[in-house]
């Protein structure tokens, strides 16, 4: 679907899972750019990964350097010594207000802040800061967000979208949308606590640095945030949990997802000698490896090396482990070309939510060992779908291992089923792709599209709900309670009482008659 008329657009997708540029999540949007790049719209990306030969109309704002080194530096232990209120604190300080500060100080950002160039279209990455959408403000263009992860409570919000903690899962929460008292209970605290976060650990503290860095002018960024045209999640039925949409979110799943390439000579000469089939490890590109506990990590290679399947392991591990013979290790391989291969039997992962994309895409069985909550929800909705297993890291070990193993291998119905998802997250009226484009083109030639906007994106939360109302019928309620009360107790003796309740009339008492004549 290519678009006759040409726009400028402006891309803030420098990648801010944590205080860090992700690269897998980098992929993703800049599968996007390059797409909108080559069907004719001039395109300038604000990244930590530069490209070394960009397409034509496809111009890196390069910030490398200004935010930590991202590549497995996350300690496997980390989200585990936070709790539940320090991973709050920690996506809406550390990974929010915090790097506005670097940002604001890269000579880029100041030199793009300083220049005369004039936008389209601003898209942005949601999560954890919206500080860099000042430049929504000075160039006057609609804003599209872009998450690549599912939507998140504080974006939902944003857009005026249903957001019941009853039956949607919270993403710092476990849960699925099968939810017993306690899990909703838990659900709406985090809910409340996600958003009241979101507030003031991230969008006030920014406040004042917008100020500084674009002009008092500056609109307030809760007034630039609240005028987002149009939200694009990556997410899809089929790997999450069905709910509400709003017209300006759009769902657009498996993205980065490109049919898979041929592997490299050395890996396919790999895979077709594996006689019993290829198990493929990968933890994802975030985790530090030689943050396992040297005896785990041990245990996990004892299994695997006794297994009959070739073992294709993704990421370096510490020396001071001993690798089986049937342990292949790379540091860095096309994932989806081997997930894709049909002789690859199983996939251990994660569970962060474009692997699993991957494994659906290519009917993949799943052995998900989470570590963080929205990997955990991933994985069980997954797992649901009967193509995978779920291991509790804290519970592996060499028996659950190996039988949750020979079980996903042996057992064909997981195939069956993975083959079935695979099919039901492919089958869609345009791709995913196509439809991020169609979409951003739609918000710039209507203007940012405001006839799509749901009027609760526009009401308090007092409004929307209907807490004024309540107020309202309660002090109605509490006035006629009230007067009734003051009716009953000055009524109660009277004539109008006694008539009202069918006494009739109340006689008077009457004294001795008056003596008369006749008496005398």
């Amino acid at each position: 679907m290519h678009n006759q008329e040409r726009y400028n657009l402006f891309a803030l997708t420098h990648s801010r899972l944590f205080p860090l540029p992700i690269r897998s999540h980098h992929i993703l949007y800049q599968r996007f750019m390059e797409e909108l790049a080559g069907r004719g719209h001039e395109v300038h990306v604000v990244t930590h990964f530069p490209q070394k030969h960009p397409p034509p109309n496809y111009y890196d704002i390069d910030i490398g350097g200004s935010l930590p080194k991202s590549v497995g530096q996350l300690s496997i232990k980390s989200p585990y010594d936070r709790g539940f209120l320090g991973k709050i604190k920690y996506v809406f300080r550390t990974c929010g207000a915090e790097i506005c500060e670097y940002l604001f100080r890269n000579l880029a950002i100041i030199d793009l802040k300083n220049s005369t160039m004039n936008f389209d279209l601003v898209i942005s990455e949601v999560y954890g800061t919206d500080c860099l959408l000042g430049f929504a403000h000075k160039f006057q263009a609609p804003i599209i967000g872009i998450s690549a992860v599912d939507l998140l409570p504080w974006a939902a919000e944003r857009m005026g979208n249903p957001d019941n903690p009853s039956y949607i899962p919270n993403y710092f929460a476990a849960t699925n949308e099968k939810m017993g008292i306690y899990e909703k209970f838990f659900g709406l605290a985090t809910l409340f606590l996600s958003k009241i976060g979101y507030f003031f650990l991230s969008i006030a503290p920014s406040e004042n640095k917008i100020k500084e860095f674009f002009g008092n002018q500056t609109a307030a960024l809760e007034t630039i945030v609240s005028n987002t045209s149009l939200i694009l999640v990556n997410s899809h039925l089929s790997l999450n949990i069905p709910r509400p949409m709003v017209p300006n979110i759009v769902e657009i799943g498996g993205l980065h997802i490109d049919p898979p390439k041929i592997l490299s000579q050395d890996l396919d000469k790999l895979v077709r000698t594996s006689q019993d089939g290829v198990i493929y490890f990968s933890l994802g590109t975030v985790v530090d490896l030689t943050s396992f506990e040297a005896p785990l990590l041990q245990t996990i290679m004892n299994v695997l090396g006794r297994l009959p399947q070739t073992i294709i392991w993704s990421g370096n591990i510490s020396n001071n482990v001993t690798v089986p013979k049937n342990i292949h290790i790379h540091s860095w391989l096309d994932q989806l070309a081997l997930l894709c291969d049909p002789n690859t039997k199983a996939f251990i992962t994660l569970g962060g939510l474009m692997s699993l994309q991957e494994a659906a895409y290519c009917a993949v069985p799943i052995l998900g060992i989470p570590i963080f909550p929205n990997h955990k929800r991933n994985i069980d909705k997954y797992v649901k779908s009967g193509a995978g297993l779920l291991l509790e890291y804290d519970d592996v070990n060499e028996a659950t291992l190996k039988e949750a193993l020979d079980d996903l291998i042996a057992n064909l119905d997981y195939k069956r089923n993975a083959v079935k998802l695979s099919l039901i997250f492919k089958e869609r009226p345009m791709g995913a792709l196509d439809t991020a484009v169609y979409w951003a083109e739609y918000v710039v030639k209507f203007g940012g599209a405001q006839h799509l906007r749901c009027g609760a994106a526009d009401l308090g939360w007092f409004e929307y709900y209907f807490v004024d109302c309540l107020i309202i019928m309660m002090g109605i309620l509490g006035l006629g309670l009230l007067l009734g009360g003051l009716a009953i107790y000055f009524l109660q003796d009277s004539d109008v009482w006694n008539y009202i309740f069918k006494r009739g009339p109340q006689k008077r008492e009457e004294g001795p008659e008056p003596e008369t004549d006749k008496d005398k």
